[in-house]
């Protein structure tokens, strides 16, 4: 719908963009057709910046070369090369017999009119290109030369701007190429250019790279001076320390201090783990009862233990297989056995305490002996670590003079390829600057290119206009078509209307004319939107009618005659009351006088009712008018009620329509809402549906009995036919 919606906003001003497409076009065409012939010639030069310069022995980086060819072009196109040239070409046309360029009359009169002897010009400007200055204008007669040089064309601006200077896209190359009337000035002009840049060039070059070499020969002495210095003190640190590897040494020794570290950390574990079971021996011995006394079973146990133990010392010696021996330690341990049960039975815990006294004695062993194993290795720690921190020390003194020497050494070296790279530039001329293309003189002029300007012309102009008209379009925040009304309002229109012209005739009038649907498609429209308003009212067996409208001029009247037309050639009777006190649109269209002047406030009754009421020159309807005033008549809204009622009681109408004034500027109108069945509010698709017309529409809504809907009037024919 919104493409069909700017399709037709389009097609609506198709004659517009048609004309102003056609002009444009004719303007370009006239443009090309009647520009002056030009006359193009073009050359090449190379610069050699992108060669490695055996004088300069420099690299240069893609960076650089950009920067030095922007700077080419930018000296190519400046005020002293250009003025070189214009001067060049000046003096030619003040002494060749054939100059460049023909004054007119005008010109000639012009240049006359500066008042400057023509030799006296032509001394200047070889003075000038001699000295490769500028003319200025705080001289008289310099001054006169360059408005001389704006008659002839021949200014810094209309000069450079026929003149093209590019480089070839990674190239080493430049193209220059330059238009004028004159196909020979336009070929001296692009092969004399390159002299002329080089000539400044090398001027400009030879001052820079005097005061340069200057500047860094002193550079370069003292920083010689600073090298010497910083080498000298590398060497006497390195004879101080021998020729001994110190990285190596200070590997080893931190090795070393690792390896101690690693078995300081296992001992260190032994020692907190037997502290740990020494303190669990002395306390399981401390939870024991006091020992008692053994007996004589003990001195025997002790007497055969020894007897074993020698006996096992025996068998060992003599091979471990001595079954005599053998025999006989058994028996001892048997007896052994003996001596301890009956030993046990007296005293149960005494084994247990020996046992715990013999395993605090092994771990007060293991910890006396691991606290001597910590305390060598923390001391070969230190000696090892003070050695490793000895020779790191002296070789961060070995670094540290290594890297002055080494930075001494590489400002030494860029200050002399800095100084020999001045040099070099000061004997080459800076540029390995050669003309590889001449210009030559253009056989034939331009292509005016009548056909693509005319085109091009025309297609930017419709492309513009058809633009501006769709934004326009896009930024219209008028109603338009019913979609755009039911997305702004939130609900569908119950009718829509076609826009018709009312400026040379009236409603009724209008009305009464027969319907061409071939030459009034509008019209038709209108009186079909309107039949289907008539049946809506008719399903809806709605007696009183209201119409209302937030905003002036929106068509109420309009709706309402053509309503009460409909009806009336339906076969009901119709009364029309015009309750809009400030502009009566119904009472002057329907011919009908002031009723209500004399009714208002009374009690109505059939008498004083048919005083008010006027027959209209619409079969059917008759209507109750009353006179245009600024503010709401007393009791307008309960006499209107109260005829309501009337007609409704005694059945003088089938239908009754009622008009109030716009509810944007007379909120007093939603009074009258409540005497009506139903109501419908009219909006026009040319206004604005606002935020404020919205409410509006919600405040009808409240006050009246029943609302009908919407009726969209104003709607373009070619929005309805979409």
């Amino acid at each position: 719908m919104d493409l069909i919606f700017f399709y037709q906003a389009l097609a609506k001003r198709k004659w517009l963009v048609l004309l102003l497409t056609i002009l444009a076009a004719a303007i370009g065409f006239s443009y090309a057709f009647l520009k002056k012939k030009s006359y193009l010639s073009s050359a090449q030069y190379s610069t050699g910046l992108t060669m490695q310069s055996k004088a300069l022995q420099e690299d240069f980086n893609v960076f650089e070369i950009d920067v030095k060819f922007n700077n080419v072009l930018e000296t190519f196109k400046s005020p002293n090369v250009i003025g070189m040239m214009t001067y060049r070409i000046l003096q030619n046309d003040l002494t060749a017999d054939k100059p460049f360029k023909v004054l007119t009359e005008k010109e000639k009169a012009e240049v006359d009119a500066l008042g400057i002897a023509k030799e006296k010009a032509v001394q200047i400007l070889k003075n000038k290109i001699d000295s490769v200055r500028l003319l200025s204008t705080a001289n008289a007669d310099e001054n006169k030369l360059i408005e001389m040089l704006e008659i002839y064309g021949y200014d810094y601006e209309s000069f450079v701007s026929t003149l093209s200077i590019n480089r070839l896209a990674r190239t080493d190359y430049i193209d220059i190429i330059y238009r004028s009337e004159n196909p020979i000035l336009s070929a001296t002009v692009v092969n004399a250019i390159g002299p002329e840049f080089m000539r400044f060039y090398n001027s400009l070059s030879n001052v820079r790279s005097n005061e340069s070499m200057e500047s860094i020969n002193r550079q370069l002495q003292q920083k010689a001076k600073e090298f010497d210095s910083t080498f000298s003190k590398l060497q006497s640190t390195k004879v101080g320390l021998g020729t001994a590897d110190i990285s190596a040494a200070v590997s080893a020794a931190l090795s070393i201090v690792q390896d101690y570290e690693t078995k300081l950390a296992e001992e260190k574990g032994n020692y907190n783990r037997n502290v740990a079971q020494l303190q669990s021996v002395n306390g399981q011995l401390q939870r024991m009862p006091a020992p008692v006394s053994s007996g004589g079973n003990n001195s025997e146990i002790v007497a055969i233990r020894k007897q074993i133990s020698a006996l096992e010392t025996e068998n060992n010696n003599k091979g471990g297989n001595d079954q005599a021996l053998l025999q006989r330690i058994k028996k001892l341990q048997q007896d052994l056995i003996e001596k301890g049960r009956s030993n046990n039975a007296e005293r149960p815990d005494e084994e247990l305490r020996k046992t715990l006294q013999q395993r605090k004695y092994e771990l007060e062993a293991d910890i006396a002996s691991a606290k001597g194993n910590i305390s060598e290795y923390e001391s070969m720690i230190r000696k090892y670590q003070a050695q490793a921190s000895s020779l790191a020390g002296k070789d961060v003194d070995v670094s540290r003079e290594q890297a002055k020497a080494d930075i001494a050494s590489k400002e030494f070296a860029d200050l002399k390829q800095r100084f020999e790279a001045v040099q070099g530039f000061k004997q080459d001329g800076g540029l390995n600057f050669r003309q590889t293309l001449m210009g030559q003189p253009a056989l034939k002029p331009e292509s005016s290119r009548t056909i693509l300007t005319t085109g091009l012309a025309g297609a930017v102009t419709f492309f513009l206009i058809s633009f501006i008209i769709l934004l326009s379009a896009f930024f219209d925040n008028s109603i338009k078509s019913p979609v755009q009304f039911a997305r702004v309002a939130g609900f569908k229109t119950l009718v829509n209307l076609s826009m018709i012209s009312l400026k040379k005739q009236s409603v009724v009038s209008m009305l009464e004319e027969p319907v061409n649907e071939k030459k009034a498609t509008d019209k038709a429209l209108f009186i079909n939107g309107i039949q289907q308003l008539r049946i809506e009212l008719q399903s809806q067996k709605v007696q009183s009618l209201l119409l209302a409208s937030y905003e002036k001029g929106e068509g109420k009247t309009t709706v309402i005659i053509a309503l009460a037309k409909a009806l009336a050639a339906a076969g009901k009777k119709v009364l029309v009351i015009d309750a809009n006190y400030v502009a009566p649109l119904l009472t002057e269209q329907l011919g009908a006088g002031d009723g209500f002047t004399n009714i208002l406030g009374t009690a109505i009754d059939e008498k004083n009712l048919k005083s008010a009421i006027v027959k209209t020159s619409i079969d059917g309807v008759d209507a109750i008018g009353l006179s245009a005033t600024s503010l709401a008549p007393v009791g307008l809204a309960s006499t209107v009620g109260a005829i309501a009622e009337h007609v409704k009681n005694v059945q003088l109408y089938d239908v009754l329509l009622m008009e109030v004034p716009a509810l944007k500027y007379h909120v007093d109108g939603l009074e009258v809402l409540g005497f009506a069945e139903a109501v419908v509010t009219v909006h026009a698709a040319n206004n604005v549906m606002n935020t404020a017309a919205i409410e509006s529409v919600q405040r009808v809504q409240q006050y009246s009995k029943y609302y009908l809907g919407a009726v969209l009037n104003k709607v373009e024919l070619d929005v309805l036919e979409m």
